[in-house]
């Protein structure tokens, strides 16, 4: 279950110390003016909107791409915060779509999961639009974005029927995601309310045979999202033959997960562990 659910610091990069670090981190980020494409709308809903930024070489087939979704508790979070993990990604070749979704209040669940599925099959449908190869999109998440994103890969019954066969999402990166868990405060018990709905939020039950191979990180030190939450993804990818790959880190807590991607501030060792990763498992040839 979620160690603490959520404390008081969840809101992630929102509040304090961490918002000043935040924006520390994106004052060297910088894009050129064709490098990338910001609120482009993935539906009809003003909130449903996605930036998406593009590496200096683009392929002829065109470039591999992560939909990535942050985290928030469901509740915050903006796609404008997170610049510096687009550079640490389109430096080493990968375009980086990242798109806003509906919150809490009004939304609950799974309104916020519809909308990351909205977002993917937008860009799987538009991908040469952009320059982007539609047979090359990972999915990655933080925390509750993790949850949203680990929906978007393994909930095939999300997905329009034509893709439901072929999934478009060749990988799935989780940050401290919160796979396995039932609400027990507010407003978590709200945004997933009736309780009906609690066992609905276990992304094992939708995992089918052969699933996308999963790379699981976590930090040791993670007092808002519990290990055991990743270790029962990877079980349960493991038991359908899937590939989950799992590492936990000594010394990163759950903000330190993210943070990871930042030049500056981050940690270099879970970066190039995830870029070798999505290097794997992103080739054309596959």
């Amino acid at each position: 279950m979620w160690k603490s659910f959520l404390s008081a610091g969840f809101a992630l990069f929102l509040t304090g110390c961490t918002q000043i670090k935040v924006f520390a981190v994106n004052l060297p980020v910088s894009f050129a003016g064709d490098k990338k494409i910001l609120d482009i709308p993935y539906g009809d809903n003003p909130v449903q909107k996605a930036d998406l930024y593009l590496p200096d070489y683009i392929p002829a087939k065109g470039a591999p791409v992560i939909a990535f979704f942050y985290g928030g508790g469901w509740t915050s979070g903006s796609k404008s915060t997170y610049p510096f993990l687009a550079k640490a990604f389109t430096e080493k070749g990968y375009a980086v779509y990242i798109p806003d979704y509906s919150k809490y209040p009004p939304a609950k669940f799974p309104v916020f999961i519809d909308d990351g599925a909205l977002a993917v099959q937008h860009l799987y449908k538009n991908a040469k639009n952009y320059g982007i190869n539609q047979n090359l999109i990972a999915v990655a998440g933080h925390s509750a974005g993790a949850h949203l994103g680990a929906f978007v890969a393994y909930d095939a019954a999300r997905l329009p029927t034509s893709l439901q066969e072929k999934n478009p999402v060749r990988a799935f990166v989780g940050l401290a995601g919160p796979y396995h868990f039932t609400p027990s405060e507010k407003p978590y018990t709200e945004i997933f309310a009736p309780p009906e709905n609690y066992p609905l939020l276990q992304i094992s039950r939708y995992i089918s045979a052969q699933p996308s191979p999963a790379l699981l990180i976590h930090g040791k030190q993670d007092e808002t999202v519990a290990l055991a939450n990743t270790v029962t993804l990877s079980k349960a990818l493991k038991e359908k033959g899937g590939i989950a790959e799992t590492e936990f880190y000594q010394d990163i807590d759950h903000i330190g997960a993210i943070s990871a991607f930042s030049e500056y501030f981050g940690n270099a060792e879970i970066r190039m562990r995830v870029f070798d990763f999505l290097d794997k498992h992103l080739q054309e040839n596959e």
